[in-house]
């Protein structure tokens, strides 16, 4: 898997580019592989779940953090319009992005 280099965080992009390599690589060994080594099999099939287990956890969590940091930007929206630094057209906007927000962490 290859970083972000400026951040060094996985991307979505990035851990789907080598859920999809697992994937061919399963995928050929179970259509056009022989199994030479049973052992050996049964090692590679716990690294592949554990592989698959490690990118739905950093997913999640990249995802929480990303919520996170939508709601403290929200935050920061609403402390504007309290101090009437932002105009009152955005108001509507901020209620929608609440509700995502609050959609989204519901979800996790």
């Amino acid at each position: 898997m290859i970083k972000n280099t400026i951040s060094g965080i996985y991307q979505r992009e990035q851990i789907l580019q080598v859920l999809s390599s697992a994937i061919s690589n399963l995928d050929y060994k179970v259509t056009k592989g022989r199994i030479t080594n049973s052992e050996n099999e049964k090692i590679r099939i716990s690294q592949y779940k554990t592989l698959a287990y490690s990118c739905h956890t950093y997913n999640n969590i990249l995802k929480d953090s990303q919520i996170d940091k939508l709601a403290k930007e929200l935050e920061n929206i609403k402390l504007a319009l309290n101090n009437n630094e932002v105009s009152e057209d955005i108001i509507t906007n901020v209620e929608v992005a609440e509700n995502i927000i609050e959609k989204l962490g519901a979800k996790t």
